[in-house]
C-alpha cells in the first residue's frame, strides 16, 4: 500500500487530511443537531404547558420585585437581587434578579447614620427591565 502527502493514519487506515480535520467539527455538529431535535420534539406536545410554566415564572418574579418598598433597608431587597459591575456609588447602584441577571433594578438608598451597607434604606426603586449583565 502507499502513503501519499495528503492522507495521515487514523486507525488501521488512511484519511485525507481535509476529512481528519472535519471529523472533530462533524462531532460537534452532529450533537448540536441531536440537542435541538430532542428539545423540539420534546416540546411539540406540550407548548401549552410551557407557557403556563413560564408565566408563573414572571409572575414569581414580579411578586418578588414588588416586594421590595420604599423604606426597606438594603438586606431586604439583596434577598432577591445582587449587586451588578459597573460603575456605582453608596446611594445609587443597579442590581440584578439572582434567578436571571437579564432582570435588573435601578436602587437609590439614603445612607444610614450607622455607616453600614445593610441598613441603607431604600428611597427610589426603578420597574424592573431587562438588560444584557456588565462585567467588569
Amino acid at each position: 500500500m502507499e502513503v501519499h502527502d495528503n492522507q495521515v493514519w487514523s486507525v488501521g487506515k488512511y484519511k485525507s487530511t481535509a476529512v481528519a480535520e472535519l471529523e472533530p467539527k462533524m462531532k460537534i455538529y452532529s450533537i448540536i443537531i441531536m440537542c435541538f431535535a430532542i428539545v423540539f420534539a420534546s416540546g411539540r406536545g406540550n407548548l401549552g404547558s410551557d407557557v403556563r410554566d413560564n408565566c408563573a415564572w414572571v409572575q414569581e418574579l414580579l411578586d418578588h420585585i414588588e416586594s421590595v418598598q420604599v423604606g426597606m433597608p438594603r438586606a431586604e431587597l439583596e434577598k432577591f437581587f445582587t449587586t451588578e459591575g459597573g460603575i456605582y456609588s453608596r446611594s445609587q447602584r443597579t442590581y440584578v434578579y439572582r434567578n436571571c441577571p437579564l432582570i435588573k433594578v435601578d436602587v437609590e438608598f439614603a445612607p444610614s447614620e450607622q455607616n453600614q451597607n445593610s441598613v441603607d434604606r431604600i428611597t427610589k426603586i426603578s420597574r424592573p427591565y431587562i438588560a444584557r449583565p456588565i462585567a467588569d
